[in-house]
C-alpha cells in the first residue's frame, strides 16, 4: 500500500511537500480555507492557519504568520505558538510546555517551559452553588483539606508575599480589611478603624 494520509477540504489550502512523502502513521486533515500547513500530524480547522512543523492541532483563523508559522495546539484566533498551548486570541507562546489560556498574554522562550498564564482583566472562582464555597489551594491537595481548613478560601504552603508599594492606595468602607506592603514604613498595614472609628491604614505590628 502506498501513498500518504492527508485528507483537505476547502479552497487555496497549501500542503507542503513535507506532507506530501509516504506516511504510513499520522496524516494531516485541513477543513477551511487559505491554509498553509508544512507540519507533519497536523489537523487544521479553519481559515488563514500557518503551521511549519512539529504534530499541530489547530482550531481557528489567522493563527501564525509565513515569517513565523505556529506548531502546538491552538484554539482561538490570532494566536501563535511555538509548540505549547493556546487558548483565546491574540497571544503568543514562544517555548513547548507553555500554555496560555485567555486574551492579549505573551510568553517568551526567555521564560522557560512549564509556565502557564491566565490573561485577563478580572478572574474569579466561584462555588458550583450559592450556597457553597470555593477553595484554592497552592502547593496543597484541595481534597484533602478538613471542613474547618475549608473555610479559608486559599490556602499555601508556604507563606504569601505582598509585593511592596509606595502608600499610593485608598483605604475607604468599601476596601475595609485590605493588606498592604508599605515600602515607606517596612510593614504590613491593615484597612480598618480604630478605637474611634476612624477608617486609614494602620500598622500590622
Amino acid at each position: 500500500m502506498t501513498g500518504n494520509k492527508n485528507t483537505v477540504m476547502g479552497i487555496r489550502n497549501t500542503v507542503t511537500s513535507a506532507n506530501t512523502a509516504i506516511q504510513f502513521v499520522g496524516g494531516t486533515t485541513v477543513l477551511g480555507n487559505e491554509n498553509t500547513i508544512g507540519s507533519l500530524n497536523t489537523f487544521v480547522l479553519g481559515s488563514n492557519n500557518v503551521t511549519s512543523s512539529g504534530a499541530t492541532t489547530i482550531i481557528g483563523r489567522t493563527n501564525g504568520t509565513v515569517a513565523s508559522p505556529a506548531s502546538g495546539f491552538i484554539l482561538g484566533n490570532n494566536n501563535n505558538s511555538k509548540g505549547g498551548f493556546v487558548f483565546g486570541s491574540l497571544s503568543s507562546a514562544e517555548q513547548g510546555q507553555q500554555m496560555i489560556l485567555g486574551f492579549g498574554g505573551t510568553l517568551t522562550a526567555a521564560q522557560g517551559a512549564y509556565v502557564s498564564l491566565y490573561s485577563n482583566n478580572k478572574h474569579s472562582f466561584l462555588p458550583q452553588s450559592t450556597t457553597g464555597f470555593s477553595n484554592v489551594a497552592i502547593n496543597v491537595d484541595a481534597t484533602s483539606l478538613s471542613t474547618n481548613q475549608s473555610q479559608s478560601d486559599l490556602t499555601v504552603s508556604k507563606q504569601i508575599r505582598i509585593v511592596g508599594q509606595a502608600p499610593s492606595t485608598n483605604c475607604l468602607a468599601e476596601t475595609l480589611g485590605a493588606i498592604r506592603f508599605n515600602t515607606t514604613t517596612g510593614k504590613h498595614q491593615g484597612c480598618g478603624k480604630n478605637n474611634s472609628g476612624t477608617i486609614d491604614w494602620y500598622d500590622l505590628y
